[in-house]
């Protein structure tokens, strides 16, 4: 699995290009930075744009301002609903999304903390997109075996990536970060995420076979759960059901509706492990 990719002081970028990710063609117009997200050169494209991004710069300063570590901390965030809009606002930028462009200006903090704060935001924007074109975000590590996708979801430091390292010994793996859940009339696609991976998403389609929501314990166990527990752990790892996002009804509903659908259509698992249990997941658990 390839890191998530880091400032590159050699690597610049035009200030203006379209991108293609799962059928959304976006054009991007973004300040001029030695460091830009590298990433997005991989999604170039001469297709037609139908969405429009827009990221500029403030002239504001920060008085006592310290690095801004965005690798390890999330930015908070605001946000509110009005018109169509929804409008984004935190202590280093604002800004609005809509079914057709996103606009935000964000203080100049220096390079790197420019360089985090533009790709967070790309996440973000995507994200949106994404949940229009029914793709879930879910926090959760991804396998193949036997030509299908098998899913461990879980909050930071439950195990996705130790999972995921040890089934690239011998399997075909899709993120260990979030996996992008397309939802079909009759089947559910795993991609993987590009913005934290370098893997193409139309590279990898796995029609998703089982889903592990997985935990820490002192024991192994592995037990069938019902829809309704199924979709409560959706909604609480799925990328934009932040608490401070569930002011945001919209938000909510199609969330809501695309993970019931997902609970109906995929075998959902509580699993719990110790380390000493990772070849028996990998190995047996998935096959059964």
């Amino acid at each position: 699995m390839l890191k998530e990719d880091t400032p590159h002081s050699n690597w610049k970028m035009s200030s203006a290009f379209n991108i293609s990710i799962l059928n959304i063609v976006s054009c991007f117009t973004l300040p001029n930075l030695n460091k830009n997200p590298r990433y997005l050169n991989e999604f170039k494209s001469n297709k037609k744009c139908n969405k429009k991004i827009d990221i500029s710069f403030n002239n504001k300063k920060h008085d006592n301002f310290k690095k801004l570590d965005l690798t390890k901390h999330n930015i908070t965030y605001s946000i509110k609903l009005r018109e169509g809009n929804i409008f984004l606002k935190s202590k280093f930028y604002s800004g609005k999304i809509n079914s057709e462009y996103a606009k935000f200006k964000i203080d100049d903090l220096g390079e790197e903390s420019n360089y985090y704060i533009i790709k967070y935001l790309i996440k973000l924007i995507y994200s949106f997109w994404f949940l229009e074109k029914n793709i879930l975000t879910l926090h959760a590590s991804g396998m193949v075996y036997n030509n299908k996708a098998y899913i461990f979801s879980g909050p930071s430091g439950s195990g996705k990536s130790t999972i995921l390292k040890k089934a690239t010994e011998n399997y075909e793996t899709i993120n260990d970060e979030t996996i992008l859940l397309e939802i079909k009339e009759k089947e559910i696609i795993a991609h993987p995420n590009p913005f934290y991976t370098n893997i193409s998403p139309n590279s990898i389609k796995k029609k998703v076979e089982k889903i592990f929501f997985i935990h820490h314990s002192s024991s192994y166990s592995c037990l069938k759960i019902s829809k309704i527990n199924a979709l409560k752990n959706i909604l609480k790892n799925e990328f934009l059901m932040q608490d401070n996002m569930l002011k945001n009804k919209i938000i909510i509903n199609k969330t809501f509706k695309l993970g019931l659908k997902l609970a109906k259509m995929v075998c959902f698992y509580n699993l719990f492990f110790t380390k000493n249990d990772l070849n028996y997941i990998i190995n047996e658990e998935i096959k059964k």
